[in-house]
């Protein structure tokens, strides 16, 4: 197939890119959404999805529109097929690169009093990144054929996504805590409140409880980290390997 044919093609399939990025970012928050199901929504939570989801679908709408300029210039052979393939790439490459180092900017620890604030504000941000990785990815498929490239390409992503599935995990098990009627009553300001012993004792153990499972679930996400994201390295090796290769070709 020549590059025109094969260009045209990729007009007509360019749509489903839209769809697989929305339902990937829809799926990312299924855990979410099931979660809060479980109790009346808070508006500023529904507020922060809708707004989520609204940047992602303007962010593709830009996108989409840059993507046919791209297709434009090859049409009109002011670049190369060849070079198309080369960018988009190396684009999917950055893109599921900072999704993934992303997480290690992840900290809540030294804020207690906005930490609920922090934890939803980093999975939305993952979330848009899971987007843009999803429509990188579709793209780079969608241009090149050569199998070695294509395996490479599905072998890091879904490394990748097994690596925020666990990250993700372990963020929204201390995200519950933080959730507990202990941060959301004012349980910690209304301490002064409490005259009688008993009230003090139950206080002081219930304070101790979710304090010490808070840490030991902190923990085991910092301490891990590293290890689970050193599992992705070798498909990060893989696919740099056989992106030179494909460039070199």
């Amino acid at each position: 197939m020549n590059d025109y044919s094969r260009i045209v093609e990729l007009i007509n399939s360019f749509a489903s890119i839209g769809f697989l990025a929305l339902v990937g970012f829809a799926l990312y928050f299924r855990s979410y959404l099931i979660e809060k199901a479980k109790s009346i929504a808070k508006k500023e939570d529904i507020a922060a999805l809708t707004r989520g989801v609204e940047e992602v679908k303007d962010e593709f709408e830009r996108d989409r529109e840059s993507w046919r300029n791209e297709l434009r210039v090859a049409l009109s052979k002011e670049t190369s097929y060849h070079d198309l393939c080369r960018n988009h790439l190396i684009e999917f490459h950055a893109t599921i690169s900072e999704w993934n180092y992303r997480v290690h900017e992840l900290d809540w620890t030294g804020d207690e009093k906005n930490a609920l604030d922090i934890i939803r504000q980093a999975r939305s941000d993952l979330s848009k990144l899971f987007a843009k990785t999803g429509t990188a990815r579709a793209k780079a498929k969608l241009l090149v054929d050569t199998p070695e490239v294509i395996s490479a390409i599905d072998n890091y992503y879904h490394a990748s996504v097994a690596f925020h599935s666990w990250s993700s995990s372990c963020v929204s098990s201390v995200k519950e805590l933080y959730e507990d009627e202990f941060f959301n009553q004012g349980y910690i300001e209304k301490k002064e409140e409490l005259n009688d012993l008993e009230s003090l004792k139950a206080y002081y153990k219930l304070s101790k409880e979710i304090r010490q499972d808070l840490k030991s679930r902190t923990y085991y996400f910092y301490d891990n980290l590293s290890v689970e994201f050193d599992r992705l390295l070798p498909f990060e090796i893989e696919l740099s390997e056989q992106i030179k290769r494909y460039l070199r070709d």
